[in-house]
């Protein structure tokens, strides 16, 4: 029979069972303290790819959620927020492009800020390993220029499929689905998330001798929706397919999504 607890669970059950041992306490004590340290650990186990600390300084000081550990920034692993206003590390008197901060075929209403990671892949027409760059938008929507009220569930889905179909067309974007399994919450619950997705050319900026260039290649964009009658959470991802594989983002797109919390 499988053992039911992965390998790194079982070897901390037997370090807790010893210093447990070794302090004197009580079989009652040990009992309780066991249970609760391997529930933490297999909640926490599917978050194992996001950083421990939840990211809750966005300009909407009510969103929060976990960022995963490919975007990092120097030997610190610092996280590297972009927003339209920030400035360009290589060129440090201009801000960021903004195709950078988000793709021309979709502004997310609400965006609070872009994350930017690269990674090296195969090139799709050699063998040479080339440096391709990954992105996660967020956004936390709460009223619309008209009556001050969010949209609804279906009426923002609609908003964001029309303007996928008029970039990719109907062939390459897919209907709103349930992600399932529903994504996992850290305190053992799950939450109920929509998600699009599109492929097709995209526009990608490039940095080739410090100078920004843009190329045209394929690309998936796949857009995770979170709707309550007062608000619409959105993360979006874009990245190649082949860097899309690298990344795991089958894997570490849902468990992000389940760590969004708004206060």
């Amino acid at each position: 029979m499988r053992n039911p607890f992965p390998c790194h669970l079982k070897h901390w059950s037997l370090a807790l069972l010893a210093t447990m041992a070794f302090a004197g306490c009580g079989t009652s004590a040990y009992e309780d303290r066991h249970s609760a340290t391997l529930k933490y650990l297999q909640l926490e186990t599917p978050f194992r790819p996001l950083w421990d600390k939840p990211v809750e300084d966005f300009p909407s000081p009510s969103l929060s959620l976990r960022i995963p550990k490919i975007f990092r920034t120097g030997e610190a692993n610092s996280l590297n927020p972009m927003t339209m206003l920030t400035p360009d590390p290589r060129r440090p008197n201009d801000v960021v492009d903004p195709y950078r901060v988000q793709p021309p075929f979709l502004k997310l209403p609400g965006h609070q800020r872009t994350y930017e990671g690269f990674t090296q892949v195969r090139g799709t027409q050699s063998l040479d390993m080339v440096t391709k760059p990954y992105y996660l938008y967020v956004a936390l929507n709460t009223s619309n220029a008209k009556d001050k009220k969010p949209l609804s569930a279906q009426e923002m889905e609609k908003q964001i499929r029309d303007k996928l179909v008029k970039q990719f067309g109907k062939k390459d974007v897919t209907a709103w689905e349930t992600v399932e399994p529903l994504p996992p919450t850290p305190d053992g619950g799950t939450m109920t998330w929509r998600r699009i997705k599109a492929t097709g050319e995209q526009y990608w900026v490039t940095y080739e001798d410090k100078v920004g260039r843009y190329k045209i290649y394929p690309g998936v964009y796949v857009l995770y929706l979170y709707s309550t009658p007062d608000y619409h959470v959105l993360l979006g991802w874009r990245c190649s397919s082949e860097v899309a594989e690298a990344i795991g983002l089958d894997r570490i797109a849902p468990i992000c999504a389940g760590t969004v919390k708004v206060k």
